[in-house]
């Protein structure tokens, strides 16, 4: 190797093993500082210092604002360094939007079901859920960021090369891609870009207008026998009287021919084009689901909440929803109303969040299931 570039690879070497130290110590330090004002509001919460006559010292106020601000950078440091050190973790979006979404809704609405007197008019009260709402959506607006690059990304990657990411195709693994006359998206075997001219002239797939992964049997598991099969015979003008010469292995089960076409490079293409058509559709349905059904699945927001205030006024002996005197599902259902954004956030939450793992559901049908 060249001395000038081996050199210059370790001089880079050397910056990038600094920047990622520098990262896990953001990592390290951003956390700890979080932590530490997450729990300082915590303590004030539920000691109950945070009373309506603290409110009138504007020291209380911005003390207050200062833990608001530590936890605010400290989540900051902490997105920094994770999206340097893990950028390639495709968890990372989805555990700080899980992390976000805890600390706008869980948290106040635990505590207000759990503790009943912080649900009432206490401005103090407010400012320090306030303050957990803004570290919320310091992790939030990159974690739907992060969400999406990852799901595209993912997409992208399987759209171009399908099954060939996670996979070694074992059967036909040599062969090129062909340019087929007939070819067209979704078609049949014999209309994929691995069809060869020389074996579709002789295959009675071909002739008996069928699918080789419905026969299970074709040109790249048992070429040869498709090759022979119509040698020195001329295919019937219908069809249906070709089906005579397909050539059935019946010295292998059906499983064990599934099996041999889910390594066949064409049912793989046929695969990676059913995923081309159903990802987009997918995508498309949710944000327009997403849209139309704005109002609807909104209240159905609330309605879960009203739910989860049932359920959990029963654990804690309390009792619960809009009729028991905490009343926490209205307080969080009436800021929710009031805060537009903060319906927004639970709603692209669970609009990411659904369409990723519709997406992964897609994915896994079409190449690890291959239905």
């Amino acid at each position: 190797m060249d001395p000038a570039k081996y050199a210059a690879e370790a001089a880079q070497a050397r910056v990038l093993e600094r920047i990622s130290s520098i990262a896990l110590g953001f990592v390290y330090f951003g956390s700890g500082l979080s932590v530490l004002a997450l729990l300082i509001l915590l303590f004030w919460l539920v000691t109950g210092r945070l009373d309506e006559a603290s409110a009138a010292s504007p020291d209380n106020v911005n003390t207050i604002n200062n833990v608001g601000k530590l936890g605010i950078m400290g989540c900051a440091l902490l997105v920094m360094g994770a999206c340097w050190l893990y950028i390639d973790e495709s968890s990372l979006g989805y555990f700080m939007i899980v992390v976000a979404v805890l600390l706008y809704f869980a948290i106040p609405f635990t505590l207000t079901q759990f503790k009943g007197e912080l649900s009432g008019s206490n401005r103090m009260v407010d400012l320090a859920f306030g303050q957990m709402q803004n570290m919320a959506w310091v992790l939030f607006i990159p974690g739907v960021f992060l969400a999406v690059f990852d799901g595209v990304n993912r997409g992208i990657r399987r759209l171009k090369y399908g099954s060939e990411l996670d996979q070694v195709l074992g059967v036909g693994q040599d062969v090129k891609q062909q340019e087929v006359p007939t070819a067209r998206f979704m078609g049949k075997c014999w209309q994929l870009p691995f069809c060869r001219s020389y074996v579709r002239e002789r295959c009675p797939i071909y002739h008996s207008r069928r699918t080789c992964w419905r026969e299970r049997v074709g040109c790249m598991c048992e070429e040869k026998a498709i090759v022979t099969a119509m040698m020195n015979k001329a295919p019937a003008a219908d069809p249906e009287m070709n089906v005579r010469f397909i050539p059935y292995n019946r010295q292998l089960s059906d499983f064990e021919k599934k099996e041999r076409c889910k390594e066949c490079v064409i049912y793989n293409e046929h695969q990676k084009q059913k995923y081309q058509l159903l990802a987009p559709v997918t995508v498309g349905s949710i944000i327009g689901g997403a849209y139309l059904l704005h109002d609807s699945l909104k209240g159905s927001m609330f309605k879960l909440l009203q739910t989860a205030d049932n359920v959990l006024a029963k654990i804690s002996l309390t009792p619960g929803g809009p009729s028991g005197p905490t009343g926490s599902t209205e307080a969080v259902q009436a800021s929710m109303q009031a805060n537009e954004m903060a319906a927004m956030l639970l709603y692209v939450c669970f609009a990411v969040i659904l369409l990723s793992y519709l997406l992964r559901l897609v994915e896994t049908a079409c190449f690890s299931w291959k239905i």
